[in-house]
């Protein structure tokens, strides 16, 4: 039979126990850096959804790191993985594999302030997500500028909607509208060639060319550069978009030629099929022997107005063996009608 002296003993270190727990449990409650869970489902008619770090950091405080895990659910219920493609200035961006499905995403967010603090934050975020999100895009409207390779990817997205009315929740044209801005309203995404890519341009496989990005230097800039070796068409690079209907839009761009013999080629070139016909617009055939200088092109023309016109717009459309090279590619609505979603 144990001595009531062990049984005091016993029940000192017990209560020396509980008090170590709850004086831990306190400090974790009040002062630690503790973990958020959210979950939340979005409508991605896309097929596209933005997270963003540090939804509920502090004003100036470095954003936590952001750990996101994504499932979404084709529209036949089955569960489908999805994959988180960049991550960059607090945004990830995720494609998601269907368009028209449901995703639920699942996130971990490092609390940036004390846990009690953080569950009233928690709660109000999830409730008001998009308006979150919005927020924090409106808080530092160069983001975008910063971040060229999710840039072109955004700008994708927001160029393929542009005319398409309710297409992208609140919060994603909330991004679109400052996407626009930091891009002085050029429908084409990436083209001054800043983002270390040729995408999301296109470009015709014709025989014996070559498509590339010169990156440049201080004194001499990113830009597209075509090298052929035939005499024959080229198409040259291209992007494809839905122009606002009845929209005046101005086309400019930059080139330069070193043609091997002879190179001629029709600036600004654009196409469109309207009722089943094939519609052609440029500038004036250039002819060049030789060298070319940089020169500047530019050419105003007005979308049908009675729905949305798919373009097929080229900096140009050449033929001939030599090399160009095309930079500062710009179509932007000139009527006053901004880009909006």
């Amino acid at each position: 039979m144990r001595s009531s002296g062990s049984q005091a003993a016993s029940r000192s270190r017990l209560n020396l126990g509980w008090w170590a727990a709850i004086s831990l449990a306190a400090i974790w409650l009040i002062g630690s850096r503790s973990f958020l869970q959210i979950t939340q489902t979005f409508d991605t008619n896309l097929g596209w959804i933005y997270l963003m770090r540090g939804l509920y950091a502090p004003p100036n405080t470095a954003a936590p790191a952001l750990e996101a895990a994504v499932q979404y659910f084709d529209r036949a219920g089955v569960s489908q993985a999805a994959p988180r493609l960049a991550e960059a200035k607090g945004l990830a961006l995720i494609q998601l594999g269907q368009p028209e499905a449901a995703a639920s995403v699942w996130m971990e967010l490092p609390a940036p302030r004390p846990l009690l603090s953080s569950i009233a934050a928690w709660q109000t975020g999830r409730a008001e997500w998009d308006q979150a999100l919005q927020t924090w895009v409106n808080a530092d409207p160069n983001w975008l500028a910063r971040t060229s390779p999710i840039q072109t990817r955004v700008g994708y997205v927001c160029q393929q909607t542009l005319t398409v009315a309710g297409q992208l929740t609140p919060a994603n044209q909330a991004i679109c509208r400052r996407y626009w801005q930091a891009n002085d309203g050029n429908l084409l995404v990436n083209g001054t060639f800043d983002a270390g890519t040729l995408h999301p341009w296109q470009h015709h496989s014709t025989a014996g060319s070559d498509y590339a990005l010169e990156t440049g230097d201080a004194g001499s800039p990113p830009a597209a550069r075509i090298t052929t070796r035939t005499d024959g068409y080229h198409g040259g690079i291209f992007q494809q978009l839905l122009l606002p209907a009845g929209a005046t839009l101005r086309f400019s761009a930059r080139v330069r030629v070193a043609a091997d013999t002879e190179i001629a080629f029709w600036p600004l070139y654009t196409r469109r099929i309207e009722q089943g016909e094939e519609k052609i617009g440029a500038l004036e055939r250039v002819l060049v022997r030789g060298q070319m200088d940089w020169t500047y092109y530019e050419r105003t023309f007005r979308a049908p107005g009675d729905s949305p016109v798919r373009f097929t717009a080229y900096p140009l459309f050449f033929r001939g063996a030599g090399t160009i090279w095309i930079d500062d590619v710009i179509l932007r609505v000139i009527d006053g009608a901004e880009p909006s979603q």
